[in-house]
């Protein structure tokens, strides 16, 4: 049986405008070692698929060594699969990093128009999508046609609306129901 990581809502370079500017490079920081000691703790268990499932940096504020530290994060894992399905804070579209960086042969990043499946072993199949939008992103698993053999695991970022029930549908992505 295969042995996962998941990491998302990571939000690399968040401004964190309410804590000032000492506070808020001190948080962004943690925001990276903490990126950094899971990518280790994956290594040293030696798990069979790291899981990058949205919003591990933001687009909308990213620093110029981003897109350098994540592809020298992801490239330790090598030859470790990286599954990305980038979410609606680090949206898929021609300038994110996600389109920009030269990956190493390990990573894959989901596209958005279509599920692509990767059989992790036999009998396992991981399906993942990403967002290309901020907002608006419709349900995801309405698309998702698995083939039912075996074991099917959905990667991609998305809000469960039982979770919010009260949150204004303008403001979920990608939602989905149990």
């Amino acid at each position: 049986s295969a042995t996962l990581a998941v990491l998302s809502d990571v939000h690399l370079d968040r401004p964190f405008r309410w804590a000032g500017p000492g506070v808020g490079r001190k948080l962004r920081l943690s925001l990276r070692e903490a990126f950094a000691t899971a990518v280790e703790l994956a290594a040293e268990r030696e798990v069979d698929a790291f899981l990058l499932p949205g919003d591990i940096y933001e687009h909308e504020h990213y620093a110029p060594d981003t897109a350098a530290f994540l592809r020298d994060q992801l490239a330790a894992l090598h030859p470790m699969p990286v599954l990305v399905a980038a979410g609606n804070h680090d949206h898929l579209v021609p300038q994110s990093i996600w389109a920009q960086t030269d990956w190493s042969p390990n990573v894959t990043v989901f596209e958005i128009d279509r599920w692509q499946a990767v059989e992790l072993e036999d009998g396992l199949t991981l399906w993942g999508i990403s967002h290309g939008l901020v907002s608006g992103t419709p349900n995801l698993l309405a698309q998702l046609q698995a083939d039912g053999d075996g074991v099917d695991l959905a990667v991609f970022h998305g809000s469960l609306r039982s979770g919010a029930p009260n949150l204004d549908p303008q403001a979920t992505h990608a939602p989905f129901d149990e």
